[in-house]
């Protein structure tokens, strides 16, 4: 008796619970597979061009389900699966591939970003990518040196050498701080290479702020910020200009006042014109005399600083040269000068025997050393040692017969001293430690000319 109660409650309890299950099931919703109508985004995703600060992502929206694709784009965040409540960048509307440039991200930074698409039936989202942008940039301001009057030498070592470098050099300013901005700054070409920048047409008694910058896809990162102050200007420097207009500053070393810039006139001191070919490289080997004047390596644009290139039929010519009270300097009178820089101590290893002077000599920049050895002492060996006299002679190389020799590794200038059918210059080599004397030359090449006061 006690069991059928027992059979009779179990089956009770069992058609109850069937009942109540089959209640739910016809009255809870069905559910829709809603992705049937969502946007569909292919899975291959591209992410390219990363640095320190931007990045470019892109993605193809293969197909809207039937429904316009009103807004797609990207999504990105520090955290995995960034949604559109993270940084967003839209991309137009409707199906097909789209590539977007992201900007202001944080530098050695983690990110996760995908793609979304968004139609009547709601936002679907890509494949997550992730990616983390580079280190920014990094340079230190050499310190300024060789400062005269009128100038200085400063300069840059670039410290994250893996990242493309755009532009370089340093900028300038009786401000602090300066930046790009301003005209007073140099641009000492691209790559990751240390460099030396020369700081000119300053004001004498002044003091300047200097910083070394670099240009970068992510802006412009500047080195810390190095002061100096200009030289008070004395009675043994000063300028003269030839007839041309040119304007060269002088100095003293000793008893000589030298100029210390090449001579770049086209003009005779009378005024009339130095001749030149009709073309840089035209052939004058057949000439006797020939009088003529080029740019150095043929490029006006490096005139300012290289000078002009003069046969020595020009440099011997009676219409003169050289500005009024000012001429080219004999052999004997560059002798003068090498014997006072050994003297007092200019050999590049402070010794006051021998003959060791090149790198006094030499200019702070554009000493090359090409597939050539420079030792300790060389010009083309630590620019920034050169130049201890402010001579500033830059490697303007020459010209033989029919072209130009490269410039970076020599430079040779005419003295007026003639030798037989030769005359006699002097040079400076970029491999060679000593200011080389007495080398007899043909009249009819081209080399540039220092000037010395009467």
């Amino acid at each position: 008796m006690i069991q059928r109660k027992i059979n009779c409650l179990k089956f009770i309890l069992l058609t109850t619970l069937c009942a109540i299950f089959v209640n739910c099931k016809e009255n809870d919703p069905i559910e829709t597979n809603t992705d049937e109508k969502l946007p569909v985004i292919s899975s291959e995703l591209t992410m390219s061009n990363v640095t320190a600060t931007t990045a470019e992502y892109g993605a193809t929206i293969t197909s809207d389900n039937g429904q316009t694709v009103s807004l797609r784009g990207i999504c990105w965040s520090t955290k995995i699966d960034p949604t559109l409540k993270d940084s967003v960048k839209t991309s137009g509307q409707g199906i097909g591939s789209f590539t977007t440039r992201i900007i202001n991200l944080m530098p050695e930074t983690t990110y996760y970003i995908r793609a979304f698409a968004t139609n009547a039936a709601g936002t679907k989202y890509g494949g997550t990518l992730s990616f983390t942008t580079q280190k920014l940039p990094n340079v230190t301001t050499s310190k300024v040196d060789n400062i005269t009057t009128i100038s200085a030498y400063s300069g840059g070592t670039i410290i994250d050498n893996n990242i493309t470098i755009i532009a370089k050099g340093v900028c300038w300013s009786t401000s602090q701080e300066p930046t790009i901005e301003l005209e007073t700054k140099t641009n000492d070409g691209i790559g990751n290479s240390s460099f030396t920048s020369p700081i000119l047409n300053l004001s004498q008694s002044t003091t300047y702020y200097v910083r070394a910058y670099i240009v970068t896809l992510d802006g412009v990162t500047y080195g810390p910020q190095e002061t100096f102050t200009t030289l008070t200007e004395k009675q043994e420097t000063g300028t003269v200009s030839d007839v041309d207009g040119n304007i060269y500053h002088y100095i003293t070393i000793g008893t000589q006042r030298w100029m210390v810039e090449n001579l770049r006139t086209t003009k005779y001191r009378n005024g009339e014109l130095i001749g030149t070919t009709n073309t840089p490289n035209e052939n004058i080997s057949s000439e006797q005399t020939p009088k003529y004047q080029w740019p150095c390596n043929g490029d006006e644009s490096i005139v300012g600083t290289y000078g002009r290139l003069y046969t020595w039929h020009v440099v011997n010519d009676s219409r003169g040269l050289a500005p009024n009270g000012w001429h080219i300097a004999s052999s004997d009178e560059w002798t003068t000068l090498q014997n006072y820089l050994i003297a007092n101590g200019y050999n590049f290893d402070k010794t006051t025997t021998d003959n060791k002077t090149a790198k006094s000599l030499a200019s702070n920049s554009g000493w090359l050393s090409g597939y050539q050895t420079t030792p300790i002492g060389t010009p083309a060996n630590d620019l920034n040692s050169n130049n201890s006299t402010g001579l500033s002679i830059y490697p303007s190389a020459g010209r033989f017969s029919n072209g130009f020799y490269s410039i970076g590794f020599q430079s040779t200038i005419w003295t007026k001293t003639e030798s037989g059918t030769y005359a006699l210059t002097v040079g400076i080599n970029n491999n060679e430690t000593k200011l080389l004397l007495n080398n007899n030359s043909s009249k009819s090449l081209g080399w540039a000319v220092r000037c010395i006061m009467d």
